[in-house]
């Protein structure tokens, strides 16, 4: 196994313990907010927290991706990139702050609450997420991914403890999301004070690296579209159905939403190593970690999906209370959507490291501009359901005209991965529910079948056996350190 291959599991575990934990953390305080507040006041709620996410990746524009690529360069000096960065991040955070409250008041100027809310939840949300977005695009560059961790345990265990203390002292909508923002605000103080730590940057004389603004604007066209897509539908379906309905969409697509950060940790592991083989003109090495990082993140999206495919009424009304078990068909469809996405995010990864973000940019502005028609058409005409079958059909649509912009790459990782892991998992789920078997047993029979499918694949059964041996292999080492000590 390679020193490369090595650091990516070592930096997937890292990653792993901390998105995991946060993720349930995260869904905790979904879950705690979701049942105080009636499905009105989550839907007011749901709108701003898509403009302040919105207006949070403002502050970036594509510029973590670029310190990225600057930084795989070994020509380039870290310091002197860092300083340009973090000055560039602090001007595009108050452009994004005054920006989000224009279009707040342009767009909602009728819906009062809607208005309302965004003075206690945008800025300081948007100032947490800048903080914390900087310190862990440092630590990615360096791939010491157990910072990036500490970060999002920190965000997540503050947002539950807000939200508790909240419900417990009965606190109104209004001073909920002023919490809710907090949150992000001092976990994003605790990653700065890591990142100023370890950087230890000189931020006087200074020169700006010009390399920064290189493709800045087709960066942040990219990533102000794939930030748009999972926000469009509160944005539209605001215009289109009740606020109730969007409340009942907003939770059953927050839950799909939350779990999208399990694939993202193996992204984080294998988005340095894809930038690092390209730089280095290693084009065959660059393919090969794509189509795996694609294989995992297929499996891990299908797993992911198998709960809700089965159990979405259940989980909604045992988890959220019997108002929002309206919310289960809506559910059920959006649970293939966290298939898609994981296929996107891996696909959508190489293009980028691969010096096609125009392609990737292209593809998403039409993603974006099919999905906004897509949402307001069918909600319209089915509700919710409606939306929740626009929220799929987006993510189709980025994974065809991905696999289409990639061109040869596109077509292998298509036969390779794609074709058969959908084919497999939607010919499974179809299968089961046409012979109405109990959802137990069709759960079960689901995973077997993705189980058959990693040990029938040769890269995930290789990397599976490697995970296995090199656990094996510290635990000798543990033991053998420990028999040291004891002699000793």
């Amino acid at each position: 196994m390679s020193i490369s291959t090595n650091r990516i599991l070592i930096n997937i575990w890292h990653l792993l313990y901390g998105t995991t934990t946060a993720a349930l953390l995260n869904a905790l305080a979904l879950v705690v907010l979701a049942s105080y507040l009636q499905a009105h006041d989550y839907g007011v709620f749901s709108v701003v927290l898509a403009v302040a996410m919105i207006a949070g990746f403002f502050t970036d524009v594509g510029l973590s991706d670029i310190v990225l690529r600057e930084g795989a360069n070994k020509q380039n000096e870290h310091s002197k990139l860092f300083v340009s960065f973090v000055k560039l991040r602090l001007l595009f955070l108050l452009i994004s702050v005054v920006t989000g409250f224009l279009f707040i008041h342009f767009m909602y100027y009728s819906e009062q609450e809607i208005v309302l809310t965004s003075y206690y939840l945008l800025l300081p949300m948007v100032i947490g997420v800048t903080a914390q977005s900087i310190a862990s695009t440092y630590f990615q560059l360096y791939e010491k991914m157990q910072y990036i961790s500490y970060i999002k345990m920190i965000s997540a265990s503050l947002l539950v403890f807000f939200m508790i203390v909240g419900v417990g002292l009965s606190l109104p909508p209004l001073v909920m999301a002023l919490l809710y923002g907090c949150a992000y605000v001092i976990a994003g103080m605790f990653g700065m004070i890591l990142f100023l730590k370890q950087a230890r940057l000189k931020w006087r004389y200074v020169p700006f690296h010009k390399g920064l603004l290189h493709q800045l604007w087709m960066f942040a066209a990219g990533g102000l579209l794939f930030v748009i897509l999972p926000h469009l539908g509160p944005l539209v379906l605001e215009r289109s159905i009740t606020l109730v309905e969007v409340g009942l969409f907003a939770i059953a697509y927050r839950i799909p939403q939350a779990l999208q950060q399990v694939p993202f940790v193996v992204a984080g592991a294998y988005y340095p190593a894809l930038f690092k083989a390209f730089a280095t003109n290693n084009d065959k090495r660059h393919l090969q970690l794509n189509v795996v990082e694609t294989k995992l993140m297929g499996v891990i999206g299908m797993l992911m999906a198998v709960p809700f495919v089965y159990f979405s009424e259940p989980i909604l009304v045992n988890v959220f209370g019997n108002e929002w078990g309206a919310a289960a068909p809506a559910l059920l469809v959006l649970s293939f959507m966290l298939v898609f996405q994981a296929l996107n995010i891996a696909i959508a990864d190489g293009l980028t490291s691969s010096g096609r973000q125009t392609a990737r940019t292209c593809t998403q502005l039409i993603a974006v501009s099919v999905g906004g028609f897509l949402y307001y058409f069918l909600s319209q005409r089915y509700g919710v359901i409606g939306a929740g079958v626009a929220g799929v059909s987006i993510e189709i649509i980025c994974l065809i005209g991905f696999l289409w912009m990639y061109r040869a790459n596109g077509l292998h990782i298509a036969k390779k991965v794609v074709l058969p892991f959908v084919v497999i998992f939607v010919a499974t789920v179809v299968v089961v529910h046409q012979l109405s078997f109990p959802g137990v047993l069709g759960a079960a029979i689901t995973v077997t079948i993705i189980g058959m499918l990693v040990f029938w694949d040769r890269d995930l059964r290789e990397l599976m056996f490697t995970i296995v041996g090199t656990n094996g292999l510290r635990r000798k080492e543990m033991r053998g350190a420990s028999d040291v000590k004891h002699k000793g």
